[in-house]
């Protein structure tokens, strides 16, 4: 059977073309790809349009560990943990420098310090991704964790109709992946808890007005994990009724909760 790998924009198009001439086929959609089977070709979509042998030998490292993991220890009740992924901690005042402290490699290192990955995984992903722009191995690492909660939807299409839909199948390996985002969520709020001056914090960064910088550094660092830094401004946009904050030295923008938007410095038009 002929394998095809498409960048993930054409997605469309060939689903579109797959319905208008009737054709029969199974649709599987995860967080990351789609794959479209016919009777005689099985087309991927990703987001490089290729077949990535690194990617995919990765995340089969870190699922057999994460299996073997399972074998001699358990994840307790992580699905009752809920895991802020984002969180406004003070005011935010727009003219204040801020201080985004990144912590490097968060989750991964979590999980090799858990023993959920394996010294001998790691040592695979350094020898692979040596040489390799840090954003693709970024990007692999966190594909590779993310696989741990893959759950593939997928779709049956008869003569150009959708006919039913299968199963969800989630990875059973899903609560490991929680606990993974659970402690990187613990650990920033522990910082929060032990540095005065914290603002904001968004998965693995965390936000510190510039006099408690180098507070924050130490006890991260004090936990074993590397940081980079990088001075910016929060700027506060509204659309609609959601609230954002706006880094001006990036110009990323990051998510707020409604019940915190006393901690901002703004008018509300309300």
């Amino acid at each position: 059977m002929k394998q095809r790998y498409y960048h993930i924009s054409h997605y469309t198009k060939k689903f579109e073309e797959l319905k208008r001439n009737k054709r029969t086929f199974h649709l599987t959609s995860t967080g990351y790809t789609k794959k479209i089977l016919t009777e005689n070709e099985v087309m991927f979509f990703n987001d490089n349009g290729s077949d990535d042998k690194k990617v995919l030998l990765l995340i089969s490292a870190v699922r057999r560990d994460a299996k073997k993991f399972l074998e001699t220890k358990t994840v307790d009740d992580v699905a009752e943990v809920k895991t802020d992924f984002f969180n406004l901690l003070d005011v935010i005042k727009s003219d204040e420098v801020i201080v985004k402290v990144d912590i490097k490699s968060a989750y991964w290192e979590y999980a090799l310090k858990a023993g959920i990955i394996t010294k001998d995984t790691n040592n695979k992903f350094l020898k692979w991704y040596q040489g390799i722009d840090t954003h693709f191995a970024k990007q692999a690492r966190l594909k590779a964790l993310g696989s741990l909660a893959t759950s593939k939807f997928t779709s049956v299409y008869s003569k150009g109709k959708f006919h039913h839909n299968e199963p969800v199948d989630t990875q059973k390996t899903k609560d490991i992946y929680m606990e993974v985002c659970n402690g990187i969520d613990r650990l920033m709020k522990d910082v929060n808890f032990n540095i005065d001056g914290c603002k904001y914090y968004y998965w693995d960064c965390i936000f510190v007005t510039k006099n408690f910088e180098q507070d924050a550094i130490n006890y991260i660092r004090s936990r074993g994990y590397d940081v980079s830094t990088e001075e910016t401004k929060l700027e506060f946009i509204k659309v609609g009724n959601i609230g954002y904050l706006l880094s001006t030295s990036d110009n990323k923008i990051y998510m707020t909760k409604q019940e915190n938007k006393f901690l901002l410095d703004f008018e509300d038009d309300n």
